[in-house]
């Protein structure tokens, strides 16, 4: 049976006694069932996590004791994947975090482009917190440890370009482009995936990502909502890398 995963700001190296926030407390004795001698697992977010085990103790605030074994740290995601991409409406934007950082998104960049119908510059300031929790939970629900980071918006042009100054490959979400698997055959450790509104790039920005040795991929004939190939794209990368390894 699968071990059900739990944030804690700080996992001890040798072990010893921790404890769920009243939240994280409330969710593991809710919606998860979970009780007294019910073993879980702990993570930080960075890469730290140990098994534990529920004692029956709570303290006064409601947060809840898990008595722990030794820690370990995960490495890295590799290839580590930076996604920027536009900003879908609505839930359709907690959708795409959710099921890019499942599939194994390292870094979130809002993209900006010419033809995008939310931007978020004009975003509530808040917004990074709430979608840290999305990644936390997408995070536990994937068996994850490391949280993905928000990295500043950018244009897409401006994204590629910085992204290839620091040595990643680029690939930019198009019809006609060729598969992923093709794109990134050589195995990079650094990705950058780049998706752009429902109503695509701009023919500016496909000229000037054209410069940018941008590698233009697709995702089959169909045409998917920004979420949608957000993600598809993500697990593209992680499958190919996969298969050759």
């Amino acid at each position: 049976m699968v071990k059900p995963w739990f944030h804690v700001e700080v996992v001890p190296a040798q072990g010893g006694v921790v404890n769920l926030s009243r939240q994280e407390a409330r969710h593991a004795a809710g919606s998860r069932r979970l009780g007294p001698g019910d073993l879980v697992v702990v993570f930080d977010g960075q890469g730290t996590l140990a098994e534990g085990r529920i004692t029956e103790h709570r303290d006064q605030a409601g947060n809840l004791e898990i008595e722990l074994g030794p820690a370990r740290t995960m490495p890295e995601p590799s290839p580590q994947i930076e996604l920027c991409a536009s900003l879908p409406k609505g839930d359709r934007l907690s959708t795409m975090l959710d099921m890019a950082t499942q599939a194994g998104m390292a870094v979130f960049r809002p993209l900006e482009c010419e033809w995008s119908v939310r931007k978020a510059s004009g975003m509530r300031s808040d917004q990074g917190e709430r979608w840290r929790r999305i990644f936390l939970e997408a995070c536990k629900q994937s068996g994850q440890a490391w949280l993905p980071t928000i990295a500043s918006p950018l244009d897409p042009i401006t994204a590629a370009r910085s992204a290839r100054e620091e040595g990643r490959v680029v690939l930019a979400a198009q019809q006609g482009g060729v598969p992923i698997n093709e794109a990134v055959s050589d195995g990079p450790s650094l990705v950058t995936i780049l998706v752009g509104p429902e109503g695509g790039f701009s023919e500016r920005e496909l000229h000037a990502l054209g410069e940018a040795e941008a590698r233009f991929v697709s995702l089959g004939r169909a045409i998917f909502r920004v979420e949608a190939a957000a993600a598809m794209a993500v697990w593209a990368v992680q499958s190919a890398h996969s298969s050759g390894d």
